[in-house]
């Protein structure tokens, strides 16, 4: 959104869906009758599809996703090597002597991005000879449960299947695995090593604690903004699709195995 802030001649609309499919289908359908000209769209966690997006898409709406495609549609997107990013995760946590890796996600793992990240990691391990039964996914992670609800759950992946870092796939869940483990007196990174995609933010750390996959959300907005700019000025539905390289950010956050 702030790279449309440039071209102050061209009014904006934000709307959030909360994750709510009702309110996404009531925000697409005000975009259509109120002539709005484009739409860079950030999908929910979950797989998603609708009427009014096969709608737009029969149209030649201009439609941009971030983050997010849709296999069986062929849109204009700009997303992350989510794979990539899975494979840094895991080369890190490697090299620092973890052998027992948990993956935690908030979204299915059938989704689109997790699902890349997912193979991203067990592609890596399969490289390093760490057999797949190391690597524990756990997916529809709900981090609106109070912290009571995961403790014996961790406590167990912890003590008897002896996972040391845990990798999760947004930034909110990390946060939330963090306030897990300070509610079960478990330290990061002194007790268990914890990196995220993109940049955690929790009020008791300084911001730049958590080692992340840097996406470079901006940079992933600007470049959206720009193929909806040119597809709206030139009319062109022409289909665009642009794959943003990911960055390792070592931070705290994680740490070597100390023996």
């Amino acid at each position: 959104m702030a790279y449309f802030l440039h071209f102050p001649w061209i009014p904006i609309s934000v709307t959030f869906s909360r994750a709510s499919i009702l309110l996404w289908k009531t925000g697409c359908c005000k975009c259509i009758d109120t002539g709005i000209s484009g739409i860079v769209l950030f999908p929910q966690d979950q797989p998603f599809f609708s009427e009014q997006l096969l709608y737009l898409l029969l149209q030649k709406y201009p439609l941009v996703l971030i983050d997010r495609n849709l296999p069986r549609l062929d849109t204009s997107y700009v997303i992350g090597d989510n794979k990539t990013g899975g494979a840094l995760c895991l080369r890190h946590l490697h090299a620092l002597g973890h052998q027992r890796i948990c993956f935690v996600s908030s979204a299915r793992r059938n989704t689109f991005t997790v699902r890349s990240r997912i193979d991203g990691i067990l592609q890596e391990a399969k490289a390093r000879n760490i057999p797949e039964s190391s690597i524990t996914i756990l997916d529809f992670f709900n981090k609106h449960q109070p912290y009571v609800h995961y403790q014996k759950q961790m406590m167990k992946l912890i003590r008897e299947e002896r996972i040391t870092a845990f990798i999760a796939a947004e930034s909110t869940t990390c946060a939330y695995l963090y306030s897990l483990f300070a509610t079960m007196n478990l330290r990061v990174p002194e007790d268990i090593s914890l990196m995220s995609f993109d940049k955690p933010l929790v009020e008791s750390q300084h911001p730049d604690f958590f080692t992340h996959i840097s996406q470079s959300e901006y940079l992933m907005g600007k470049e959206a903004g720009t193929i909806l700019k040119h597809q709206i000025e030139t009319r062109d539905p022409q289909v665009t699709h642009r794959v943003m390289s990911p960055l390792l950010e070592v931070r705290k956050s994680t740490r070597a195995i100390v023996l």
